[in-house]
Formats: structure tokens, C-alpha cells, sequence
């Protein structure tokens, strides 16, 4: 496999490390903050539909591209 190829992966694997990690700071975040469980609740989504929205676009518009 090409160099290239290595660091797309690279690249791919540390993007799904942080979006996981941020995932988890959040909530403890806006616990830590005082907020209710609906709030906390609320965020979650939030961080867990941008997420997939923005998989969702980049894929779409890597597909265009070949």
C-alpha cells in the first residue's frame, strides 16, 4: 500500500479519536456545570448528529470527486 493511503487512515483514525473523546468531555462538561440531565441530554445529540451530518456531507462530496 502506498504512503498516501497510510496517512488517510492516520488521518481518519485520529478524526474518529477526538469526534469520541469530545463526545465524552461534553457531557462530563456540562455536568460539571451544573446542568440538568436534559441538558446534558440535549448536548449529547447535538455532538452525536453534528457528527453524523458532517460524515454524511463528506461523504457525499468525496463521491462526486472520483
Amino acid at each position: 500500500m502506498s504512503i498516501n493511503l497510510y496517512l488517510v487512515l492516520l488521518a481518519k483514525s485520529v478524526r474518529t479519536f477526538i469526534f469520541g473523546l469530545i463526545s465524552i468531555l461534553i457531557p462530563i462538561y456540562l455536568v460539571n456545570l451544573k446542568y440538568s440531565a436534559f441538558y446534558v441530554t440535549l448536548g449529547i445529540f447535538f455532538v452525536v448528529f453534528g457528527n453524523v451530518v458532517f460524515n454524511l456531507l463528506l461523504g457525499f462530496a468525496l463521491r462526486r470527486r472520483t
